[in-house]
């Protein structure tokens, strides 16, 4: 099951090929940011002479809702919900379902970005 906010580079074309079910929300989840709101974020984060962080008409993504939204779809107790860009390059399926099993009702992992040249997070 794939939620899509708007992609541009066919990733509900290849979910549908691969048979996934797709919910385009297209910007339900894009909240605008408006004067007020910019200097308060600003107020709060930027030191000195740093950059603003937002302003006025910027748009910021509510993953959370995103994340919540399409967890009401599931037929499972359990889900996860990466992105499609990223991926699992270590899953060990055996311990997640033993885990499950156990009743576990949340897992945590290491969100990891990047990857030195031998593979190490």
């Amino acid at each position: 099951m794939l939620l899509d906010t708007g992609s541009t580079d066919n990733t509900m074309e290849v979910a549908k090929s691969l048979g996934c079910t797709v919910y385009d929300v297209g910007t339900k989840f894009l909240i605008g940011i408006n004067k007020d709101t910019a200097k308060k974020i600003n107020d709060k984060f930027v030191v000195g002479a740093e950059d603003e962080l937002v302003k006025s008409g910027d748009t910021l993504f509510d993953f959370a809702s995103a994340r919540n939204y399409i967890a009401q779809y599931s037929k499972t107790a359990m889900i996860a919900t990466p992105d499609c860009d990223e991926v699992y390059t270590k899953l060990d399926i055996d311990a997640i379902n033993e885990r499950i099993e156990r009743d576990a009702e949340q897992l945590e992992y290491n969100f990891v970005y990047s990857h030195d040249e031998n593979g190490n997070p």
